[in-house]
């Protein structure tokens, strides 16, 4: 069993054992190269990295230019990889950051959803698009707020990252299903070096390359595939739970610490299992052809 789930062909190694593994590997390499100051900031393009090798694993290397949206995914994680790293190097932080990834996740949606855009002229009533660019514009926001709060960015983003991967398997989108599996577990990868105790910061190299691959995977579930929309939405809800985590606090502070993440871990994965529950409901179960 075990020599199975190892193997390269195995669609579980592909978007779970391979890119935990690298984003582990990676980010250790880039502390170790870059020492524990820029090494430490730029530790978190790890996620981006693996992600996209996993991708490679899984659909081949796209064209380009992309043809599809499935496609375009590929080109907004490298992108938001690249630009996240500009942005450490530039030391860029707080409400620029956040302005800026806003600005980033908004242009990927579009792009990643411009058939749909694109026909509102002929159906002004089809809102789907600009409800999901909303939503995201909402989580990406929340999520540049949490950055500054250790590792919690991070754990959102995994947990949010997941329940998408579950939802697309119920909506019988398999491919969908592996690249936000691969995103889960490359976040994944990177907070084995931050827990118990958090050592890389989350910058701009993690949230852009993740963030804008989260968004393009989003925008492909919501408007491509056959999931419902309501099976999509309580997602966004996972971007909100720093807050209510934060007043769950227990212990002294190095207690505090240390478990802060699975709190946080919980409150993030209730909406994501309520987005899990209406996936099972609305889509007609998990995907097993």
């Amino acid at each position: 069993m075990l020599a199975g789930l190892l193997s390269p062909d195995n669609p579980a190694f592909q978007s779970a054992v391979l890119p935990f593994l690298l984003a582990a590997a990676a980010a250790g390499l880039i502390r170790l190269a870059g020492g524990g100051g820029r090494g430490a900031l730029l530790a978190g393009a790890a996620v981006g990295l693996a992600l996209l090798a996993a991708y490679v694993a899984v659909l081949g290397t796209p064209p380009l230019p992309p043809r599809s949206s499935g496609q375009k995914l590929f080109y907004v994680a490298a992108a938001g990889l690249v630009l996240g790293i500009v942005l450490d190097l530039g030391r860029v932080r707080g409400r620029g950051l956040a302005l800026v990834l806003l600005a980033f996740v908004a242009a990927a949606s579009v792009w990643v959803g411009w058939p749909a855009w694109n026909r509102l002229a002929a159906a002004p009533d089809t809102w789907m698009p600009a409800v999901t660019l909303l939503l995201l514009l909402l989580a990406a926001w929340s999520l540049a707020r949490a950055a500054a709060n250790g590792i919690a960015a991070a754990v959102m983003l995994l947990v949010a990252a997941a329940g998408l991967a579950i939802v697309a398997l119920t909506a019988n989108s398999a491919s969908l299903s592996q690249i936000a599996g691969a995103l889960a577990a490359a976040v994944g990868g990177f907070l084995v070096w931050n827990w118990p105790t958090a050592r890389f910061p989350v910058a701009g190299a993690l949230l852009f390359g993740a963030m804008g691959a989260f968004a393009a995977l989003a925008t492909q579930a919501s408007l491509f595939t056959r999931a419902d929309p309501w099976t999509l939405a309580p997602l966004a809800l996972v971007f909100l739970a720093a807050a209510p985590a934060a007043r769950l606090g227990i212990g002294g502070a190095a207690v505090r610490a240390a478990l802060s993440p699975l709190v946080l871990g919980f409150c993030a994965a209730l909406p994501a299992a309520l987005a899990v529950a209406l996936g099972f409901w609305l889509n007609g179960g998990v995907y097993t052809g």
